[in-house]
């Protein structure tokens, strides 16, 4: 009985043991690093943009929590300029989406920073290709920046498309009758204004399906597509598109 306990003893400290090795060896995550306010940089003797200045720029939402890339744009602005090397170590861990990076170009344009290739490089350079390489530099800069937009604009397009998938997915789920509508408001206890409230939402909302529905009819579909047989509104029929 006795060397059992101690087995069982042996076991439960060697268990405690390793959960301890475990719990040293797993690093835990590093608190998110404070942001200064502008007296405290100023005493560190630390040249970033200020906050009013981060305010004024359309990165401003995500800028302001960024001291390194406030030092960069800072001295960027003194000098005029900011080398395309710089700017892509800076930005390269933030994984930036694409409407961010519009922002950021945005900014630096507000800023009056210019984006040039490294000197270094282009004074290796022939004279005559200099400004040849300068040249596409900043081609490829403007590149980037209209994929940027494009990235942007696919994300916006792609949002309003699931907006309206959900709305006419979740509208044809509805099966309207009066005794369903009867359930509605007496299951969630309604009140007679809450009803009548409820009531004018819902025609609300139908005069945006009618409205998507007249956009479709008469911009998106061909003229001609829905055509009537005979006066009997029973007998239309949907043909699909003509040649």
């Amino acid at each position: 009985m006795s060397n059992k306990h101690d087995a069982q003893e042996l076991e439960r400290q060697a268990d405690a043991i390793l959960a301890a090795a475990e719990a040293e060896e797993t690093p835990s995550e590093p608190a998110p690093p404070r942001v200064m306010t502008d007296e405290e940089a100023k005493k560190a003797g630390i040249i970033r943009l200020d906050d009013k200045q981060v305010a004024a720029l359309p990165a401003a939402s995500w800028l302001i929590n960024n001291e390194k890339l406030r030092e960069l744009l800072a001295k960027s602005k003194k000098r005029g300029k900011l080398e395309s090397a710089e700017l892509m170590d800076a930005v390269d861990d933030l994984n930036l989406e694409g409407e961010q990076m519009d922002q950021l170009y945005d900014s630096l344009e507000a800023l009056n920073i210019d984006i040039s290739a490294e000197e270094d490089l282009l004074a290796e350079l022939p004279e005559e290709e200099r400004e040849i390489a300068a040249a596409e530099a900043l081609e490829y800069e403007k590149a980037k920046r209209e994929l940027a937009g494009k990235n942007a604009e696919i994300d916006r397009r792609s949002k309003i498309a699931n907006l309206y998938c959900k709305a006419f997915e979740k509208a044809i789920m509805l099966e309207v009758s009066e005794e369903n509508v009867r359930i509605w408001t007496d299951c969630c206890r309604m009140r007679e204004n809450e009803i009548a409230d409820n009531a004018k939402e819902a025609r609300e909302i139908a005069g945006y399906f009618i409205e998507i529905a007249e956009i479709i009819e008469d911009k998106i579909l061909p003229s001609g597509y829905f055509e009537e047989e005979g006066d009997d509104d029973d007998d239309v029929e949907y043909l699909g598109f003509t040649e």
